[in-house]
Formats: C-alpha cells, sequence, structure tokens
C-alpha cells in the first residue's frame, strides 16, 4: 500500500494540474477510497465531490 504522504501529494498533484481528466481521476479516487471506509483525502474534493485544481 503507497504511504498516506506519498498518496496525498499525488492526489494534490493532480487536484492542481489544469487537466479536468486528471482533476476527474482524483475525484475517482477519493470516492473509491471514501467508499472503501479511508476518508482522510475528502478534502481533496470540492462541496460537490468533484476535485478543483
Amino acid at each position: 500500500m503507497v504511504q498516506s504522504g506519498l498518496m496525498r501529494k499525488m492526489l494534490a498533484a493532480g487536484k492542481a494540474s489544469g487537466v479536468a481528466k486528471t482533476r476527474s481521476l482524483v475525484a475517482n479516487i477519493v470516492n473509491i477510497l471514501a467508499s472503501k471506509g479511508d476518508y482522510s483525502y475528502m478534502d481533496q474534493l470540492d462541496e460537490f465531490g468533484v476535485s478543483t485544481g
């Protein structure tokens, strides 16, 4: 499993990118993790559950 610090860096970089597809993938990853009980990355989503770089 990826260490949480490294995962957070990857998600933050994806969220900060100007590429809509990448930001969408970040949202998908965060939502999958949350569905498995890991809510620690929810701050990577905006209020609508979509990553907003």
